[in-house]
């Protein structure tokens, strides 16, 4: 139903208009295109999620009123739809709004790196400790111990004066 909305075919999504008349709104398209993305192998982003088995659930699939009931507003127009568990369906318990940022975290590809008891990816490591990225990158990438990668260095005092 969403791809041939979205592509025109029809008028209708599905929902009765006259219950929530929320077929323009940024929630109601983000709706419609995890559907289409998961279940639509016409879709051009089906194989990062439909063909990888992610799905959205029965609830959310038929309903686009359930949708809006269990994720609400749109806290910002910086945030979009994210799944916590990358590997997991478009679910209520699985997902949440979120910026650009907090989705760049949590990516599947990133790096996760346990210190002190703490888990972070490498970019948040080099935020929390005001070290540049790259150099982090280069640190283990050179193969050093995880003590001496994530400890700040003392710049060396420009000695030419």
């Amino acid at each position: 139903i969403s791809y041939d909305l979205h592509k025109g075919r029809t008028t209708s999504c599905g929902c009765k208009r006259t219950r929530h008349g929320e077929t323009s709104t940024r929630e109601h398209h983000v709706w419609r295109d995890l559907i289409n993305r998961c279940h639509n192998p016409r879709c051009k982003s089906f194989h990062r999620y439909g063909a990888r088995g992610i799905q959205v659930c029965t609830r959310w699939r038929t309903s686009y009123e359930l949708f809006r009931a269990d994720m609400g507003v749109r806290p910002s127009k910086d945030h979009s739809i994210e799944r916590i568990d990358n590997e997991g369906d478009y679910t209520p318990q699985n997902c949440r709004w979120a910026t650009r940022q907090e989705q760049a975290n949590n990516r599947r590809t990133n790096r996760r790196i346990t210190f002190n008891g703490e888990t972070r990816t490498l970019t948040e490591w080099a935020r929390h400790l005001g070290i540049n990225r790259r150099t982090l990158f280069s640190r283990f990438g050179k193969g050093w111990p995880l003590q001496r990668a994530l400890t700040p260095t003392k710049t060396k005092l420009n000695q030419a004066f």
